[in-house]
């Protein structure tokens, strides 16, 4: 059958571990056996095999390459190294959870109240001293949260995410 012929066809490519089956001689085997040929072979059909397997051949080459990579950047971690890394990165997301849970809500009701105090500033004395300092407190309310968050999240993080 066909697929015992392509068995009989099989090559191995050292290093790779992969069997390839070309087209040319699969249709060789058929010719040589004096059976009709499936397909016609032509030299551009050999040629576009061959040329399609060395692609194939440079991909592997590629992927193998690729892999080995890793796997030495890997390798080279100790176990007690990607642990630490897991860990750090679980803290941090914590924090960013208690950021966007607790402390950003938080400050949306004291941006509201600041709101509040503006418009009645405005109405009730405008003048009164005491304005002035209740705006220093959302200042400092303010500032106070830019600096935990940075000290939270890391600066970098807390500009770009």
């Amino acid at each position: 059958t066909n697929q015992e012929d392509l068995g009989a066809n099989c090559t191995s490519q050292p290093g790779f571990g992969v069997t390839v089956v070309t087209e040319h001689d699969y249709e060789a085997d058929n010719l040589q056996r004096d059976e009709a040929p499936t397909s016609p072979v032509t030299p551009m059909s050999v040629r576009a095999s061959t040329v399609t397997n060395a692609v194939a051949m440079e991909d592997i080459a590629e992927i193998l390459h690729a892999v080995r990579a890793l796997d030495g950047k890997l390798s080279r971690r100790t176990h007690h190294a990607l642990e630490a890394e897991r860990n750090h990165k679980q803290r941090r997301a914590r924090r960013v959870q208690v950021v966007e849970q607790i402390i950003n809500p938080l400050v949306c009701v004291i941006i509201l109240v600041n709101a509040i105090t503006l418009g009645l500033s405005i109405d009730i004395e405008p003048d009164w001293v005491g304005w002035i300092v209740i705006d220093a407190l959302f200042v400092t309310v303010y500032v106070v949260e830019i600096v935990f968050k940075w000290c939270m999240m890391g600066i970098h993080e807390f500009f770009c995410g």
